[in-house]
């Protein structure tokens, strides 16, 4: 069990300081799916960055950059490895093979996990 939680600021209305409020608060209610790590993505500077910890969310805290709009989160309860690993605490993230990029119509976008290459394919098909 998992959960995801997220952010779109579309008319750049909050502050940095709301915004990290909104996310601790949306992976504190998120918790309960998962407590063995919690962890964000967010594009910066044209860069994908990813901030995670094995840690449950009520310990964890976040600070996005000003200019940061659009941030997915992730609550992990470990059903593979150990939750102690940091290697463990998002699988797929930490290996550059399963990070796949892509783009259509477009739109850029990032997909992570085991099969990453065969969903990127089958994006870019759809």
């Amino acid at each position: 069990m998992c959960s995801l939680f997220g952010l779109i600021d579309y008319s750049n209305a909050l502050s940095t300081r709301q915004k990290n409020k909104i996310l601790t608060v949306l992976s504190h209610e998120c918790e309960c799916r998962g407590t063995d790590a919690t962890g964000i993505a967010y594009n910066y500077a044209g860069a994908l960055r990813i901030f995670k910890r094995p840690l449950p969310a009520h310990k964890v805290r976040f600070h996005i950059p000003n200019s940061v709009n659009v941030v997915m989160g992730h609550t992990r309860m470990a059903t593979q490895g150990l939750a102690e690993l940091r290697a463990c605490s998002h699988k797929g993230i930490d290996d550059e093979s399963k990070i796949k990029k892509g783009q259509k119509d477009n739109i850029e976008f990032v997909i992570t996990g085991e099969n990453a290459a065969e969903s990127l394919e089958t994006a870019k098909k759809s």
